[in-house]
């Protein structure tokens, strides 16, 4: 149950940082990615750039691009 109130919670706080990111954005001369509200919220959600390339590469079939003592 509380598994399911927290998944619940980062949800409707992701619509939240959506919403709240295109009201800052009518008000500032920059974009406001709504990712940069709900990661400033949730840091341990943000995913790794390196994993998401080496999950590329992987699909596309090209070798592994990390130093062997990451891999595993």
């Amino acid at each position: 149950m509380v598994e399911g109130y927290l998944l619940r919670k980062k949800e409707k706080e992701r619509k939240q940082s959506y919403f709240t990111a295109c009201i800052m954005s009518c008000m500032t001369s920059q974009v406001v990615q709504p990712d940069s509200i709900y990661y400033g919220l949730h840091p341990e959600d943000k995913p790794d750039p390196r994993l998401a390339r080496e999950e590329f590469l992987k699909a596309v079939g090209l070798p592994s691009m990390m130093p062997k003592e990451e891999e595993g």
